[in-house]
């Protein structure tokens, strides 16, 4: 069962490497952004003026995907390939972690199915999107898996390094820091400061150089990330995590729960610190408005080890007590019924196959048209889905969701978007829906932010439809009186 749950998970993330367009909202604005460095500006820049976009992560997965774009890799793949190929040394480091524990390789093969398989929630292949989080993941397990082998001050420096890489691919990759730190100082205090030291200097060092030289750093990085927190928003991401997690992390806690092994020499362990410190962290990702299901690929990670590990203890090894072999079977056979319970994937994998292979000739060249039309606009361009702005080579110049939960919150001002659009700044807008259709929300939030939806009603008409796309171009003649959205900025 995990080797077909995972050969799916592998089959969609090499589909998304080849697929042209946007596979998952947010790949076009970390491409775009990347883009900023091949162009030699500044990756962070201020949120108080055009372009409106949040670089919301810390720069390392930036700066790897864009000395790729400069290789000339095409479309979404630069970020897609460097993704996968973390994804997969991640599954290797699970596969390396079980068998340390186990001395078994079929072991560390369950493990790593087991986190292939179930790590990834729906029909997500999180580890090929062109997306920050896998890198995270990798060099996370990486400073682990260093600290595993030993605590000498070789291992610490390689491990803190490890762990600073992470926090400056995305700031919420704490949990290998703190716990690297905490277990270290419990066995040789020198070797933690010296761990501790290593990730200031490698994270802390360049986040400290870019928040001197602009607030841009602290605004995207920081204070646009702050979005609020909602019971049910978290409510609706462990529901999720449940049905994908829920017979995994049981197992993984009976050794404790059976009295196979007791709190301190499970402490030990440094992949259990890292784990329990990745679980008390889910909440505080999973609570967040726009938040999504990779917060808990850490844990997933450790999860598959420590699952694994208690399966061999408690059912193939002697000794385990009849509570532990009872409830790990148990464990394993809802193991085995997950796939009858979890959420029925949005898009069916023979169609992923059919639109990789057989993809829809006409409908290919239509969008090409399109993508034309936007690189030859002498004015600014809208769009959504972003990725018709990216792959046109042009610059997004609006991300509409993390600005609607900004403008709500009243921490940004939309009046300059609203003056572009008003002023006849924007020459083309571009949907996958009418633009009189009601604006759909995504946890209570609506997906523009209302003042710049209302300016473009007012101040935009539809020009035509292609590729199943409303293509629409300001109104000829201004109206007089301007329309109410539009008034005190024409």
């Amino acid at each position: 069962m995990l080797c077909l749950l995972a050969a799916d998970r592998v089959v969609r993330g090499v589909a998304a490497i080849q697929r042209p367009v946007e596979a998952m909202y947010g790949e076009s604005i970390i491409y775009d952004q990347a883009a900023r460095l091949v162009r030699g500006e500044p990756l962070y820049q201020r949120l108080d003026q055009s372009p409106f976009t949040v670089a919301a992560y810390t720069p390392l997965y930036y700066a790897v995907v864009a000395g790729l774009q400069m290789l000339g890799l095409p479309g979404f793949s630069p970020g897609r390939v460097a993704s996968f190929v973390a994804g997969l040394c991640a599954a290797v480091l699970v596969w390396q972690l079980t068998w340390r524990r186990t001395a078994d390789r079929r072991a560390g093969l369950l493990a790593a199915l087991l986190f292939v398989g179930l790590g990834f929630p729906g029909d997500y292949p999180w580890f090929a999107f062109y997306k920050e989080d896998m890198l995270g993941v990798a060099l996370s397990l990486g400073a682990i898996a260093v600290l595993d082998g030993g605590c000498d001050r070789r291992r610490a420096v390689c491990a803190g390094a490890l762990a600073g890489l992470a926090f400056l691919t995305k700031q919420t990759s704490v949990a290998a820091s703190v716990a690297g730190f905490g277990w270290l100082l419990f066995r040789n205090r020198g070797n933690a400061l010296t761990f501790g030291a290593t990730v200031l200097v490698v994270a802390g060092g360049p986040c400290l150089a870019l928040a001197l030289a602009s607030n841009a750093f602290l605004d995207n990085a920081v204070r646009a990330n702050l979005n609020p927190s909602r019971a049910d928003v978290l409510l609706g991401n462990l529901s999720i995590l449940e049905r994908y997690q829920g017979p995994a992390l049981l197992i993984a806690a009976l050794p404790l729960v059976s009295g196979l092994r007791a709190w301190r020499s499970w402490l030990s362990d440094p992949l259990v610190v890292f784990w329990l410190l990745s679980l008390l962290l889910l909440p505080v990702g999973l609570a967040k408005v726009g938040s999504n299901w990779n917060y808990w690929i850490e844990a997933a990670a450790a999860t598959a080890v420590l699952a694994t590990g208690a399966v061999w203890q408690l059912v193939l090894q002697a000794g385990a007590n009849g509570f532990g072999r009872v409830a790990t079977w148990a464990g394993l056979l809802a193991l085995l019924a997950t796939p009858t319970w979890l959420p029925q994937p949005a898009e069916d994998l023979r169609t992923v196959l059919n639109h990789m292979v057989e993809p829809d000739q006409r409908q290919s060249a239509e969008f090409a048209q399109v993508l034309e039309r936007v690189h030859a606009e002498p004015r600014g361009v809208l769009a959504e889905p972003l990725d018709i702005v990216t792959l046109a080579g042009r610059e997004i110049l609006f991300e509409p969701y993390i600005f609607s939960i900004l403008n709500r919150q009243g921490q940004w001002d939309a009046s300059p978007a609203v003056r572009q659009i008003c002023t006849g700044q924007i020459g083309l807008l571009i949907l996958d829906h009418p633009l009189q259709d009601p604006p759909w929300e995504y946890h209570s939030y609506p997906h523009w932010p209302t003042p710049v939806l209302d300016a473009l009603r007012a101040t935009m008409h539809l020009d035509k439809m292609q590729a199943r796309l409303f293509l629409y171009i300001p109104t000829a003649t201004s109206p007089s009186p301007p329309p109410p959205a539009c008034r005190g900025f024409t």
